[in-house]
């Protein structure tokens, strides 16, 4: 419904704008005298045609119009130069038909008095020249009273068809007469009499092709300089208003770009932000790494102080073991010596065996207790050196741990600072945008007042052109009154010429 709608409205437009064009189009006539005056009015009406199909195309926004003006208006001026071309083309031949019947006016007015002299018959002459007289004033009749009217052109040109068909008559009628005198003077007088028609007639055809071109002229002017008055303020109304308008586009263009910028910024700001958030979870957790890495390191502090006691223990354990050793192999020798002596002994002394063999049994008792106790270290070193063993493993696993850490609170150190420095460059650039921002507000609202400013300029330039063609139009009435007043003084001439043939 809505593009029937659309289609049917610009339908009426185009009706409607060629219903305004077609009272000055169609009110004329072809001219037939004149084959230059008809092809350049021919000329004159495809340039018409074409200037007002490249106005009135349609275009479905303000931005398609704007761009199909900047596209045709080369081709607008190029038509409006050849319509002053041509405007000036018939103003210098309008002037040359006047002057051409100025002299001829003036030349017939001599040679009135010797075709009186010479016309040899008198009474047909008069009766003709009384006829010619009444049909004269008849056409002055005519000619004054259809001044004003649309087919005033018309019947003048008539009427000198007429006049030019009378004048081949009197023509035929003066060379039979030639044929029956034979006098010299019949011949020159003929001979005049000839030159004279031949002058009147192509006298005749020149007013009427002035006349036929000076309402063609008047017409074509009027319709080119409303066309052009039409043109000329559609051009300046796109020019000016596409300026303003693609400088307000651009303008706004410019700040939607802005305001684009400015949300990506604002997101970028935004996910710094979250990132930033992220960066002192991070280095929270990076605190308390640290914390515990204090911890750890108190604790393998104190495994290592620990380890440094054990080590110490064993040392003593492994000096004691060896003063064990030391004094077993010293009890094995005193048992040595001792069971000399009591092989001695017993061989010596039979009474003292029992005692020895009690120490004996002493002694062997003390060495399997010293084993034992030997045994019982042993293990127990075993067992810390398997805890020694762990702990440093555990040691160097708490410090990969806390190197990597490091490593890790370096890295996240320097991306906070990092992004700790983008943030501060996108609140600069984000603080440009917002000055950016009001300068092109600013701007725009310049931009507006100049638009006003150029309408107002405008509007005047149309008034001055108004009254230019105001004034263009006096001067065309002025040309007209000079035109009638040549052509009663024309008409004159011819009823002289009549009436002295």
């Amino acid at each position: 419904m809505a593009s029937s709608a659309a289609l049917s409205k610009k339908q009426f437009k185009r009706s409607m704008t060629k219903k305004s064009h077609s009272w000055w189009w169609d009110s004329h006539n072809c001219p037939k005298n004149s084959k230059w005056l008809a092809e350049n009015l021919e000329k004159m009406d495809d340039r018409v045609n074409h200037m007002l199909k490249l106005i009135e195309e349609d275009a479905d926004s303000f931005a398609k119009k704007a761009q199909m003006y900047y596209q045709k208006r080369p081709e607008l001026i190029h038509l409006v130069e050849e319509f002053y071309r041509m405007y000036r083309a018939l103003a210098e031949r309008y002037d040359q038909a006047s002057g051409e019947l100025q002299k001829n006016h003036t030349s017939d007015i001599k040679s009135q008095g010797s075709v009186e002299q010479s016309s040899p018959t008198t009474k047909d002459k008069l009766s003709r020249g009384h006829k010619e007289e009444e049909d004269s004033s008849s056409l002055t009749s005519d000619s004054d009273s259809d001044s004003n009217d649309e087919d005033g052109d018309e019947v003048l040109i008539r009427r000198m068809a007429d006049l030019e068909l009378e004048l081949q008559e009197t023509k035929q009628k003066l060379l039979l007469q030639q044929e029956s005198v034979n006098g010299d003077n019949n011949l020159d007088l003929l001979r005049k009499i000839t030159v004279y028609e031949e002058e009147l007639r192509e006298a005749n055809e020149k007013i009427g092709m002035r006349e036929e071109e000076i309402a063609k002229l008047k017409i074509e002017l009027q319709s080119c300089m409303s066309s052009e008055t039409e043109a000329e303020q559609r051009s300046l109304g796109l020019v000016k208003e596409e300026t303003s308008a693609t400088k307000v586009k651009a303008l706004e263009e410019e700040l939607s770009i802005a305001k684009e910028k400015l949300q990506h910024f604002e997101k970028e700001v935004s996910f710094l932000k979250s990132e930033l958030e992220i960066g002192k979870a991070a280095e929270e957790k990076l605190q308390s790494l640290q914390s515990e890495l204090k911890l750890a390191q108190k604790d393998t502090d104190t495994h290592i102080s620990k380890l440094n006691a054990e080590k110490k223990e064993v040392i003593k354990l492994q000096e004691r073991l060896a003063k064990v050793k030391t004094s077993i192999q010293d009890r094995d020798n005193e048992i040595r010596s001792l069971k000399t002596a009591v092989s001695d002994a017993e061989e010596k002394i039979f009474p003292e065996k029992a005692q020895i063999k009690g120490e004996m049994s002493k002694l062997v008792e003390e060495r399997r207790q010293l084993g034992e106790q030997l045994r019982e270290l042993e293990s127990h070193i075993r067992l810390i050196i398997e805890e020694k063993a762990e702990m440093e493993e555990k040691l160097r696993g708490e410090s990969e741990k806390i190197r990597v850490m490091r490593d890790e609170s370096n890295v996240l150190r320097e991306e906070i600072g990092k992004r700790e420095e983008k943030v501060k460059e996108m609140e600069k650039h984000m603080k440009e945008l917002h000055m950016e921002q009001v300068r092109l507000r600013r701007r725009s609202s310049e931009l507006g007042e100049e638009v006003e400013k150029t309408k107002v300029a405008a509007t005047e330039v149309a008034e001055q052109k108004r009254e230019a063609i105001r004034q263009l139009c006096v001067s065309l009435d002025y040309y007209r009154d000079e035109y009638e007043r040549l052509w009663r003084v024309v008409s004159g001439h011819k009823r002289g010429v009549v009436l002295a043939s």
